[in-house]
């Protein structure tokens, strides 16, 4: 047979339960107050970062641009500059962006930009060899 709890027994139970809700209360508050210092202080901290990263976006945009313009008056100078093969230890002025010849054993003509003539040692020698007027002898 159960027993009945008695009414001052009740009462005392219901003071522990009470004391142990006060108790799991503060402690909930003091960890509400320290996730709250925790939240300014990154609120803070994630101010300074993206205003960095604002500065960092600004100077990167800025450089950009600056090399931008740099590299466009590099390409407009180097449009205009003479492009140079050496051949035997003599320096060449390639003088045009294209040209049309036929290489030796080839049947046809072929038109050859000033870039496939630098990358192509053999056709630079055969050119000079063939005394082709677009190469310059530089002095």
């Amino acid at each position: 047979m159960a027993t009945e709890e008695t009414l001052e027994q009740k009462i005392a139970r219901l003071e522990q339960e009470k004391q142990a809700l006060t108790t799991t209360n503060a402690t909930l508050k003091n960890q509400v107050t320290n996730l709250s210092s925790d939240k300014v202080a990154l609120q803070a901290e994630n101010s300074v970062l993206k205003t960095k990263f604002d500065d960092l976006m600004t100077s990167s945009q800025e450089e950009i641009g600056n090399l931008s313009i740099e590299l466009s008056k590099a390409k407009t100078i180097a449009d205009k500059a003479e492009p140079t093969i050496t051949v035997d230890k003599k320096e060449y002025a390639v003088i045009g962006q294209k040209f049309i010849y036929r290489r030796k054993g080839e049947v046809e003509s072929k038109e050859i930009t000033v870039a496939e003539l630098l990358k192509d040692k053999p056709l630079q020698a055969e050119l000079v060899k063939a005394g082709v007027g677009f190469l310059i002898p530089k002095k």
